[in-house]
């Protein structure tokens, strides 16, 4: 009320202005995705939010507090590289003042064969982001008016924003021709080489150790498999190494089984640049 208090001093007419103070809030949350190495397509990635006990998500939501009845399930509609999706508005009343609210923010839909560890799907060979993202939102009365504060416990501030994101990894397929005399030779279909990787801008040297291994089975004269799946982009050299895990260059002399050769690597290093297949014969 501006003038609360009159005095008649005489018959006319005295006024008195009152002025109501805010008595709603409201909050809206929103998860945002990035997607690294590739293009979101149409309704790929889901979000959820959630209502929780607590600031750490545990125990249950008391029922005069309960601002969601049930967890609301957003989709991103669009393609690009980062998309954005708002929740439904949450609102606050007076009757909320001294109460604090708890909510959460996950993608949800993630792939059940994703690796604890690394959060790597061998399905699609896209790394998750399974962070969970807890907001406390307070109700509080200053001058008569309803005070929403908002706090990310993530960032620490009022922020309302959960930042995903997922990455997509490339691979590397491995062709091995065997030749005997200028042809494929039937007597080494069954053997098996060991491939190494090695990941580096540089041609590593002849007493190097793979990062990593695979067994190629020789299956006919012209064998491709893919060898190395879940990589960053960046550069790598791929050999055929020995029983110690260094490279056998293309010039030297090894074995398979019994037989003697000369190994040639045509292309022994690659550039992933996209999460696509890039082979290395």
């Amino acid at each position: 009320e501006d003038t609360p208090n009159v005095t008649l001093t005489s018959a006319a007419a005295e006024n008195v202005e009152i002025t109501n103070a805010r008595e709603e809030g409201s909050v809206t949350f929103s998860a945002q995705k990035t997607y690294t190495n590739g293009n979101l397509k149409d309704k790929q990635f889901y979000f959820e939010l959630s209502q929780v006990g607590a600031a750490d998500g545990t125990g249950e939501v008391p029922a005069e507090n309960v601002k969601l009845a049930a967890a609301e399930e957003k989709q991103h509609k669009e393609e690009g590289t980062v998309q954005t999706v708002d929740f439904s508005t949450i609102n606050f009343t007076q009757a909320d003042i001294g109460k604090t609210f708890y909510f959460k923010i996950v993608e949800t839909h993630i792939p059940t064969d994703i690796d604890p560890a690394t959060h790597i799907s061998p399905s699609d060979h896209i790394r998750y982001d399974v962070s969970e993202h807890y907001f406390t939102v307070t109700i509080t009365s200053e001058n008569g008016a309803l005070v929403v504060t908002k706090t990310a416990q993530t960032t620490g501030d009022g922020n309302t924003l959960a930042k995903f994101g997922n990455k997509l990894l490339g691979s590397i397929t491995v062709t091995k021709n065997v030749v005997v005399n200028g042809e494929g030779s039937d007597e080494l279909i069954g053997e098996t080489i060991t491939i190494g990787l090695f990941p580096g801008d540089e041609e590593p040297d002849n007493d190097a150790v793979a990062d990593d291994t695979y067994e190629l089975e020789i299956k006919d004269a012209t064998t491709t498999e893919t060898a190395f799946e879940n990589l960053e982009l960046g550069t790598y050299y791929v050999y055929e190494v020995d029983e110690n895990g260094h490279p056998i260059k293309s010039g030297a002399t090894t074995a398979i089984g019994e037989h003697v050769y000369t190994v040639s690597e045509d292309t022994p290093n690659v550039t992933l640049t996209s999460a696509a297949a890039e082979n290395v014969e």
